[in-house]
C-alpha cells in the first residue's frame, strides 16, 4: 500500500503531485523489498535528483537512501555520502526519522570508505 500511495503522489492522481513525497514512500517500500517500488524509483530517478538539486531536503535524503541501499542498481556509498552532505547543507526542517536514518547511513558509508573529518 505504501508503494501505491507513492505512485498516486508521483502522478498526482487524487492527490497533489509531489515527487519528493512519492520518492519517500517508494524508498520506504523498496527498502522492505517491494520490486515495483524499486522499478518506480528507477523510472523517475532524474526527477527526484532534479528536486534534490534545487534544495528539496526530502528528495536529497531519498537520493542518499537510493544509493546507500542500492535500491536502483548497485549500492554506491560515495554517491550516498555526497547526497547526505548535500541534504545537510540545505536542511531547514527535516523529519527526525529521516535525519536519524541519514546519520546511520552516513556512519555506514564512512566505515566503508574514507571520509574527511
Amino acid at each position: 500500500a505504501t508503494g501505491q500511495l507513492g505512485t498516486l503522489l508521483r502522478f498526482g492522481r487524487g492527490l497533489k503531485c509531489d515527487i519528493a513525497a512519492a520518492a519517500s514512500l517508494h524508498v520506504d517500500a523498496a527498502r522492505r523489498g517491494d520490486p515495483i517500488s524499486m522499478g518506480n524509483l528507477g523510472d523517475y530517478l532524474e526527477k527526484i535528483e532534479e528536486a534534490a538539486w534545487t534544495g528539496n531536503v526530502q528528495a536529497a535524503g531519498c537520493m542518499a537512501m537510493i544509493y546507500g541501499h542500492g535500491l536502483v542498481g548497485e549500492k554506491n556509498l560515495a554517491k550516498a555520502l555526497e547526497w547526505i552532505n548535500w541534504e545537510q547543507h540545505f536542511r531547514a526542517e527535516c523529519g527526525e526519522e529521516l535525519a536519524d536514518e541519514l546519520r546511520e547511513l552516513k556512519s555506514q558509508c564512512c566505515k566503508a570508505i574514507t571520509c574527511p573529518d
